[in-house]
């Protein structure tokens, strides 16, 4: 590679982190990133075109032969790193790839191997080895602070996002072993930096549970692990409702901990004081670095947001040195020594050898049966009857509860959800049939409708971006009753929201419904906006095309299976602790999930019910304070609710919009008095016209409610 000209970089992959990678290559000298490739060549053209790169490709090859580049960074699937990397290389291209390296050690040591005899760049993202506490872990190292390591603790125990939203199709769900290649790559780097190739490892994975048909899934490891140069302890858990990283290292003069998650490093050493003074002097140590990380975390925090100094959490942290130093070592010629990019390769390798070992008996015993098998989801059969109901978003806590509703009663269930081979426990049963598709896809919603007698929509079919949340819902709402005009469909039962309302001052009169929906719904949040506007349009097109139409407006949805952090109670800023929207003395409009399903299911039948809309509030009402006593009480765990006035609310807003003004942020929207207000739902609300209509009756005695509403203690902890 010619050091006197830019490296030409290509970015093979265009998944989460790929945003991460181009916005790092953009701020770094001596690089130009020329292309972008995805076999989904959409996707690669719109992350090409948000970054501004000029060329996007669907194939490989193509990108190699056209675009030229001598590095490409690597970003696709653990599983496919070996083979598009032995591609680029064998084509002349140096590589850097995401961890881990590989899948197997053979793969990974055959890259190492390649890029040797071509003379390439080949290195690895082990981006936690460049974090700044675990740099700061080596300078002490280097200046003999701790003399040898004798032991090393490491934690990894985090919550994952794809647990919570039932989203198994990532790659690290498709086998019970690939866990630990995607999460424990991360302190495994970490510690064959500190103590070399692991020598042995024994591995004890917690049971295996079933997150869906075949898939198997361990949430917590423990590693007992030898090194060349000493031994370690490693302990995983995932789906974690506390999370926790830091490494623990134990030396012959002293120890440090450095907790990876705060960037907190503090250090207990020998001193020449007696037993008592060097407690003080130790604990007196470790309080100023605390203190001291804390204000610097605080600052570079207000910098980052006014756009003074570059991003500084420490993932991007991390991730931009990793990037640096191999671009740096890239262009110095790719040197064998050690710290260069060779060296970072081989240093791969022993993890991904280490992640072999430590799996290798799951490996052996819990093949994952659905690798690389496609679903099996059942076609509709029959003709259809008026038993055959569509549920959209079956898979939501409302939606299995419906579904389990009107099987009871009879009724088969069309179920729409996005990945039918993930689809939970309560749609697998006789009576549904899964369908894949979701509210935005016309042909997927056409098909699962034609010849059904009634849809429940409850699919709120927002979209990714924030900006289009209006767009996209009522886009959602006109699919779903287009397709039912088409197939015949005689009812569309909607899930609205009691959002649509302005529940911002309090009034003697309870909200029933003949209240107007809010009749400035710009001055709301998205949310809110878009319930209104899908509400208006299904409300027209119904006129005019002759569908039965029924709305259902619930309120604040809960039940045991569900999630107890409800917005509607504040602000959640961690899953025990909630700021609320005013003092939380007011009594919310709580209703349990059941009692909702069972309204909803009336709807499909009632004749009556055509051309009506009901709010959803059940007989019991708890207050936000109330809610979160309730949960500390029965969970046993820390809850604790802080009130917050709206006018704090409103300035706070006040002054993020300010901010984002000054940095010259695009798109954003001035803090709503109106909005904030509505969030204490300071109206009550009149519950009779579907306890008249539909025969509906809603829990109303306190005790049984609360018993129904509160998760169970282990529901807290298991993902």
């Amino acid at each position: 590679m010619d050091p006197q000209r830019a490296t030409r970089v290509a970015l093979v992959g265009a998944g989460f982190i790929a945003d991460f990678h181009l916005e790092i290559l953009k701020r770094l000298e001596g690089v130009t990133v020329v292309a972008v490739g995805d076999v989904d060549g959409a996707r690669a053209a719109a992350l090409a075109k948000r970054h501004g790169v000029a060329q996007s490709f669907a194939s490989l090859a193509e990108l190699i032969e056209k675009a030229k580049p001598d590095v490409a960074h690597v970003v696709v699937p653990p599983d496919l790193h070996a083979s598009v990397a032995r591609e680029l290389l064998e084509a002349g291209v140096g590589v850097f790839l995401e961890k881990p390296m590989a899948t197997a050690a053979a793969d990974a040591r055959a890259l190492v191997e390649l890029a040797r005899t071509k003379h390439l760049a080949l290195g690895v993202n082990q981006n936690q080895t460049f974090h700044p506490g675990f740099v700061a872990l080596k300078r002490m190292l280097a200046e003999g602070k701790l003399g040898r390591i004798d032991h090393v603790f490491a934690c990894l125990s985090v919550p994952l996002r794809q647990l919570q939203s039932r989203d198994f199709s990532h790659w690290m769900f498709r086998a019970p072993q690939n866990i630990v290649f995607e999460q424990a790559a991360h302190p495994l780097s970490q510690l064959v930096e500190l103590l070399g190739p692991c020598r042995d490892v024994a591995a004890v994975p917690a049971p295996a549970v079933e997150l869906a048909p075949g898939v198997l899934f361990h949430d917590r490891w423990q590693l007992a692990l030898t090194h060349e140069r000493g031994t370690a302890t490693l302990f995983l858990s995932f789906g974690r409702d506390f999370s926790e990283s830091f490494l623990r290292v134990l030396g012959q003069d002293g120890s440090v901990h450095v907790d990876l998650l705060r960037g907190h490093v503090t250090r207990s050493r020998k001193t020449p004081w007696p037993d008592f003074a060097d407690q003080f002097w130790n604990a007196r140590a470790s309080s100023w670095a605390l203190r001291m990380a804390g204000w610097r975390n605080a600052f570079d925090y207000v910098l980052s947001t006014l756009k003074l100094k570059e991003r500084s959490d420490l993932f991007y942290v991390g991730l931009r040195a990793s990037v640096v130093a191999f671009h740096a070592a890239a262009r110095g010629g790719a040197p064998a020594g050690p710290g260069s990019v060779q060296a970072s390769a081989t240093e791969a390798l022993e993890v991904v050898a280490c992640c072999e070992a430590a799996t290798a008996t799951v490996a052996r015993n819990e093949a994952a049966p659905h690798e690389g098998a496609a679903p099996t989801v059942p076609a509709v059969a029959g003709p259809a009857t008026f038993d055959d109901v569509v549920v959209t978003g079956a898979a939501g806590f409302l939606g299995r509860h419906l579904t389990a509703r009107l099987l009871a009663s009879g009724r088969r269930v069309r179920a729409l959800v996005r990945r039918p081979q993930f689809a939970p426990a309560e749609l697998r049963r006789d009576g549904v049939t899964l369908l894949a598709g979701d509210a935005h896809d016309p042909v997927a919603v056409e098909r699962a409708t034609a010849g059904a007698a009634a849809v429940v929509h409850l699919a709120t079919a927002a979209g990714p971006d924030p900006a289009q949340v209006v767009a996209s819902m009522v886009r959602g709402a006109r699919v779903v009753a287009e397709a039912c005009v088409r197939g015949g469909v005689r009812r569309l039962v909607h899930a609205s929201s009691i959002a649509v309302y302005d529940l911002g001052e309090e009034r003697d009169a309870a909200v029933n419904e003949d209240a107007a929906l809010d009749p400035r719904p710009e001055r709301r949040g998205e949310y809110a906006q878009g319930k209104i506007a899908a509400e208006r349009a299904l409300a027209d097109f119904a006129r005019e095309r002759g569908l039965e139409l029924v709305v259902v407006r619930p309120g604040f949805v809960v039940g045991r299976d569900g999630p107890p952090q409800h917005s509607g109670v504040g602000l959640w800023t961690r899953d025990t602790q909630v700021y609320g929207w005013g003092g939380g003395r007011r009594p919310l409009p709580f209703v349990l999930v059941d009692d909702v399903a069972d309204a909803l299911a009336q709807c499909v039948t009632t004749l009556g019910a055509v051309g009506c809309s009901y709010n959803l509030v059940g007989d019991v009402y708890l207050t936000a304070r109330e809610w979160v006593d309730a949960l500390r009480t029965s969970l046993r765990r820390d809850f604790a609710f802080h009130p917050q006035s709206v006018l704090y609310w409103y300035l706070e807003e006040l002054a993020k919009y300010g901010v984002k003004l000054a940095i010259g942020r695009a798109g954003v929207r001035a803090p709503s008095w109106r909005d904030l207000a509505t969030r204490t739902a300071a109206r009550g609300f009149d519950n009779e016209r579907p306890k008249r209509e539909l025969g509906w009756r809603p829990v109303a005695d306190r005790a049984t409610f609360l018993s129904r509403a509160l998760p169970a203690a282990s529901a807290t902890t298991e993902p």
